[in-house]
């Protein structure tokens, strides 16, 4: 704990948080990637409920290991964990079989794990005084995140569609 937490570690924890929320909101064209398989509107409701069943469950036991393990190492296991699910969707053929359920379950777990985690390091590491101060400066990361990924997502798209 130190009396001013807008050190190096607040900002690396920024800057992660940023790449984070970039990451999450390039898949806000989720539903663009269920479309490209020939999935409807239904399985699309069905996959992303599914996930968020998982990380709703998996929360109870993210917060046992925070405490247990650190916020640290849970922070990079989920950041490790999200980095596969990403780049495990690359490999997704069809929609038919568990794979992209089981995809969609451990990115949402593996987010849930990366945003508690972070948020309990920043957190950890202020005065008591200041902890929800902390929290509201971590949680405008999330908005420029926001901001920043489906610009990149509609830009991406926008040349994919152009080569087609």
């Amino acid at each position: 704990m130190t009396s001013n937490p807008y050190g190096p570690r607040f900002w690396f924890t920024y800057l992660a948080n940023v790449g984070l929320m970039v990451a999450v909101s390039l898949l806000f064209r989720y539903a663009d990637f269920v479309r490209h398989f020939g999935g409807s509107e239904e399985l699309l409701g069905l996959i992303t409920g599914v996930g968020m069943v998982g990380a709703i469950t998996a929360r109870a036991f993210q917060g046992v290991a925070i405490d247990r393990y650190g916020a640290g190492r849970i922070w990079v296991l989920s950041l490790a964990l999200l980095t596969v699910c990403l780049l495990g969707h690359l490999f997704v053929g069809s929609l038919q079989g568990p794979q992209v359920f089981l995809l969609r379950i451990l990115y949402t777990v593996s987010l849930a794990g990366a945003f508690g985690a972070s948020i309990t390091y920043v957190t950890l590491r202020a005065p008591t005084d200041r902890m929800g101060e902390l929290f509201g400066m971590l949680g405008s990361s999330g908005f420029i995140g926001m901001a920043i990924g489906p610009t990149i997502g509609d830009w991406l798209f926008a040349n994919s569609e152009a080569q087609e």
